[in-house]
């Protein structure tokens, strides 16, 4: 059984309300590009130090590129030679400052930013975050949109991320299995009438439908009942209205 070690909670991520004329000498911006790209542009004394640019699996999600941006950004800060350790990492999305913030929380890479940021401070970095809005208007922000829309759409960058969400593969999964139970359905002799009511197993499944006596042939009304049902479907009415 593998063990994990968290953070412990008192080591908590600094999230603040900066712009860019704050005192941090390195300022870093991260950009997603709406997709699973990672855009980075390091600034170092107001000057242009690096841009970096990265891709995921195309089955991560754009928080997933816009959090391995943040830990890219870490990793190449965390041995450059700077005349002064202070960092401020700027990002768009709330959804991942939060998660950094949230103790009870534990993500793959967010546990990784989290490390890092340790392994900085140990090594006399400051480092901290801050949210900045869209890229839109702002120049910096827009061009590190920029490099991660470069490296989506670029067929030579090699993957730096394959591990997907947890939902995403449920998500994939469920879509399999309706798949598959569409192709039984279909050839399946069995089940006319019910055939008629929910040709679409994805339709079907979009209901709810409590699976009593009453929508089967135990029921010496059925064939009422059908009649009933189907005239609720075609009025796009549950069919559980029908039993109340």
């Amino acid at each position: 059984m593998e063990v994990k070690t968290w953070i412990h909670p008192a080591k908590h991520i600094k999230i603040i309300e900066e712009h860019e004329n704050s005192p941090h000498y390195i300022h870093a911006y991260t950009e997603n590009g709406s997709g699973v790209g990672s855009g980075i542009a390091i600034f170092s004394d107001n000057h242009l130090t690096v841009t970096l640019k990265y891709r995921l699996n195309g089955r991560c999600s754009n928080n997933q590129a816009e959090q391995m941006g943040i830990l890219k950004t870490l990793e190449y800060i965390q041995y450059l030679k700077a005349d002064e350790k202070t960092v401020l990492e700027y990002t768009d999305s709330r959804i991942t400052l939060q998660l950094l913030q949230n103790q009870k929380r534990h993500t793959h890479i967010i546990e990784q930013i989290r490390t890092k940021v340790i392994e900085m401070e140990e090594q006399e970095w400051l480092v901290k975050f801050s949210w900045i809005k869209a890229p839109v208007g702002h120049h910096r922000n827009e061009l590190a949109d920029q490099l991660a829309k470069e490296a989506v759409s670029s067929k030579t960058f090699e993957e730096c991320y394959t591990r997907i969400q947890k939902n995403a593969v449920w998500s994939e999964l469920n879509e399999q299995t309706a798949k598959q139970w569409q192709n039984e359905w279909e050839r399946s002799s069995k089940g006319v009438i019910t055939k008629s009511l929910f040709p679409k197993i994805a339709d079907r499944l979009k209901l709810r439908i409590n699976a009593t006596h009453k929508f089967t042939t135990h029921n010496s009304n059925w064939t009422w009942q059908y009649q009933n049902i189907l005239v609720k479907v075609q009025n796009n009415i549950e069919p559980n209205v029908l039993m109340r």
